[in-house]
């Protein structure tokens, strides 16, 4: 039996986003489905960097700031270690961000990091499911 696809990885500029760069198929889609319910968003704005920290995970760049809302959202696929490290120290060294942080998860690893971390979630395959059909360039 096959495992599921999850996090398509397909980095790469979109046409149909203003010749964005995405590093994900998935990340491509969120950033369709908030221009398809009218949220204003920017894709990785910032590098926010773990000050002390010499080797391993010295830095985050979250997905999606949405000025508009004051919100941060971070589309996660498979849960690496290195995404847990760096969730924990933006939690740790910026908290007044990591408190405006939703994790947007698709499969069972992120959505049960983001309910151990006790972060507010949107799953991913929810919103496929319901708008991936309406979406032009959808993938």
């Amino acid at each position: 039996m096959r495992k599921p696809r999850i996090y398509n990885n397909k980095a790469g500029k979109r046409a149909d986003l203003n010749n964005q760069f995405f590093r994900s198929a998935t990340e491509a889609n969120y950033a369709r489905f908030m221009n398809f319910t009218g949220v204003v968003w920017k894709y990785e704005p910032e590098i926010l960097y773990f000050e002390g920290i010499k080797s391993g995970c010295t830095s985050i760049k979250i997905d999606f700031y949405l000025p508009d809302m004051d919100q941060w959202h971070e589309v996660k696929g498979e849960l690496t270690q290195r995404t847990v490290t760096k969730i924990k120290r933006l939690k740790k060294y910026y908290p007044h961000i990591f408190d405006k942080l939703f994790l947007i998860t698709q499969g069972k690893q992120s959505l049960e990091f983001a309910q151990q971390m006790r972060i507010p979630y949107i799953r991913y395959e929810e919103i496929e499911k319901k708008v991936s059909r309406m979406i032009p360039g959808w993938e």
